[in-house]
């Protein structure tokens, strides 16, 4: 299919409408299929055998910026942010200056040296207003959003679904926007498109999670029927990234999956290694079992945007060490909280409110890194460490490391490299997790924790790649919650927690940016996001070149280099030549701290190699990597004569010639 509407927005920066906040509030129950809506309790003997018995010394990760990020009060040059819905939908993304902080239906963007709001708040669908004031993703703003920087390419994109309109028969949209430029503050295109999984059905398109893959941006939906009351199946769609990056109307494929798939994420790359060549999507989810179980299930899918089809391969399942969904008994609703102090804002105070673990999913994200002898996709999500009732029944993070992904093939069964589940005590519950690896392997994952005298706060524990296998180490609250979410009179879902968060590394493959919710009032529609970064201080890394893909063909006389930044590099410097290290095409000279691209001319058309050397100045000292294409070849595009043959001799004042073209 295509995408049912198209346009391009104004760059943001001239949009001067002043940030105005819904007039109502939103909330609503969580959506599950039935079989996990009423958990029973768990066995009193389960115990989660992957426990983390002992933690070693606190996380040794240097912390950097913190600030808050879209919530309650957060002020920028449009405005000032108003709580319209819970829960949140926390998410971040970071590019090569900016951050991008987006909950449900807002988001701002923030200079990623200082923290200061750069542009915004914005209502998400302002992003869509250049479709009309007819078309659903312009006058919805319903949220469920995400926020990427995909960091090949140095693009931002941003979806949200729009299903207002629909009502309870449909259809439903969902909207996408991707910016022309590493500046999110500029002009974007976007699109809408009606993610029909099941033909001429009118499914509700829940919970949609997106990844960034070599030839599709990749996502997952939990579909609904319209009225959003039954459960139909999981729905997988692939956009083909490489029309929409070249500013063309792209395809979108979807396909149903099975009615017992739940809560699947895409898996999203991380790093500038790229996986194989023609790679198959993968994606990944919980078993979605209502009680214990020992496996996570695997779908590789091959999309044809040409011929418009994907191909879905077999699920796979994927032995792990048994754990328990159930992390609390009879409902989700379970993780407590200090009673409220204060003033309740925004609304009259009900009731005092447990906090819902989202259970049976893996957590977004699933996400994948190349370490060339290796694959790796990390995921975690909330386990339950004990069924006993009593001590250890606290919600816990479980966390996986898995190998044997064989892009290459696109065919085997992953398997657990490392797990374990992490409760260094039975206190404070864990849960909202997010979990990523930079380009050395070091990991950092971040939660929510909460107990009865703990509010609600932000956490993080990691671990460093030469740990003991299947350990993380000691914990730190990296901010702490001030308040409680409570229960308002006509609103009885101070429950509703997070729905998602996101650890997401910096293009410069060291550094992790994250975010977390928590209150400073008690109260349910006042949330805040913080958003934190911090990086191990062993990690360092060098410019990288993302574009065009290294080691493939150019595909004319002229290429726009990208590269990621370097840690702590002050300079950079491309040389391309036609030897390893030369220059004798295109020589760039110091470029400053701020330079990721550089436009290139004059490059050979003879199919020879072409040699690039990206240099990094670092501490005083040029660092470099160097990369290889194949020069495109202008012979296998010109047409051959075959009419008149070599041998034969003109006669006559006309002669005739044919030729045939290369394709």
């Amino acid at each position: 299919m295509k995408p049912t509407l198209t346009g391009k927005t104004l760059p943001l920066y001239q949009l001067k409408d002043k940030y105005v906040s819904k007039g109502f509030k939103e909330a609503e129950e969580v959506k599950r299929p039935s079989w996990l809506q009423n958990p029973g309790p768990e066995d009193p003997q389960f115990r989660d055998k992957a426990l983390q018995k002992t933690v070693g010394p606190l996380v040794g990760v240097t912390q950097g910026l913190s600030f808050d990020g879209i919530g309650e009060g957060l002020t920028g040059p449009n405005g000032t942010y108003a709580v319209n819905s819970v829960p949140p939908d926390t998410d971040v993304a970071v590019g090569t200056t900016q951050v991008v902080s987006l909950d449900n239906t807002a988001f701002a963007v923030f200079d990623k040296n200082t923290g200061a709001v750069t542009a915004g708040p914005y209502n998400t669908n302002v992003l869509w207003s250049a479709l009309g004031a007819s078309a659903a993703c312009d006058v919805d703003n319903d949220g469920d959003g995400i926020v990427k920087f995909d960091q090949l390419a140095q693009r931002w994109l941003i979806t949200q679904f729009a299903v207002a309109q629909g009502g309870t028969t449909g259809p439903f949209a969902q909207c996408v926007a991707i910016s022309q430029t590493a500046d999110a503050t500029g002009s974007w295109l976007v699109f809408q498109f009606n993610p029909s999984t099941r033909g001429t059905k009118t499914d509700f398109p829940d919970y949609p999670k997106l990844g960034v893959w070599p030839d599709a941006y990749s996502m997952t939906f939990d579909m609904f029927n319209a009225a959003g009351t039954a459960y139909e199946g999981a729905g997988i769609c692939g956009i083909d990234r490489v029309a929409l990056l070249a500013g063309n109307n792209p395809t979108i494929v979807c396909a149903q999956l099975a009615s017992t798939d739940y809560a699947l994420l895409p898996v999203d790359m991380d790093g500038s290694t790229y996986p194989a060549t023609g790679a198959k999507e993968i994606y990944i989810e919980n078993s979605d079992a209502s009680g214990s179980s020992t496996l996570l299930y695997m779908y590789r899918a091959k999309y044809n945007f040409t011929l418009g089809t994907v191909a879905v391969d077999a699920r796979l399942p994927i032995t792990v060490a048994t754990y328990s969904n159930r992390t609390c008994t009879n409902t989700q609703k379970c993780v407590p909280q200090p009673t409220h102090t204060g003033t309740v804002q925004n609304g009259t105070f009900a009731t005092e409110s447990k906090l819902d673990t989202l259970a049976a999913h893996e957590m977004y994200r699933a996400a994948y890194r190349n370490f060339g002898s290796y694959e790796s996709v990390t995921l975690s999500g909330p386990v339950l460490p004990s069924g006993s009732g009593g001590t250890g029944s606290n919600t816990a993070e479980r966390w996986y490391e898995l190998r044997g992904i064989n892009t290459s093939g696109g065919t085997g069964t992953p398997t657990v490299y490392q797990q374990s589940t992490y409760s260094p005590d039975t206190s404070l519950f864990r849960w909202m997790g997010s979990i990523a690896q930079d380009h050395q392997g070091n990991m950092l994952m971040d939660y929510s924790g909460s107990s009865a005298t703990v509010f609600p706060s932000v956490y993080i524990t990691g671990r460093l790649n030469t740990d003991a296998l299947n350990t993380m180490e000691s914990e730190t609250q990296v901010y702490a919650g001030l308040n409680s979410q409570v229960n308002l009179s006509g609103y009885a879902y101070g429950y509703r927690w997070g729905d998602y968060t996101a650890m997401m590394p910096d293009p410069n493959d060291c550094t992790f940016w994250y975010t977390g919710e928590y209150l400073k009032l008690a109260g349910l529609f006042n949330w805040s996001t913080r958003v934190l970064s911090a990086s191990f201080p062993s990690c360092t890394s060098s410019a990288a070149v993302t574009m065009p893909i290294p080691s493939s063909t150019l595909t004319g006389t002229s290429a726009n280099f990208l590269w990621t930044p370097g840690t702590n590099a002050t300079n950079y410097w491309i040389d391309i030549g036609s030897v390893a290290g030369g220059n004798q095409y295109y020589q760039s000279g110091s470029l400053s701290p701020t330079t990721f691209s550089a436009a290139v001319n004059g490059l050979p058309s003879d199919g020879s190699t072409v040699y690039v050397t990206m240099y990094s100045l670092i501490g005083g000292q040029w660092v470099s990597n160097a990369y290889t294409y194949t020069a495109y070849n202008n012979a296998s595009s010109k047409g051959v004569i075959t009419t008149p043959r070599s041998e034969e001799r003109r006669v006559g004042k006309e002669c005739r010639s044919r030729w045939s073209p290369y394709h």
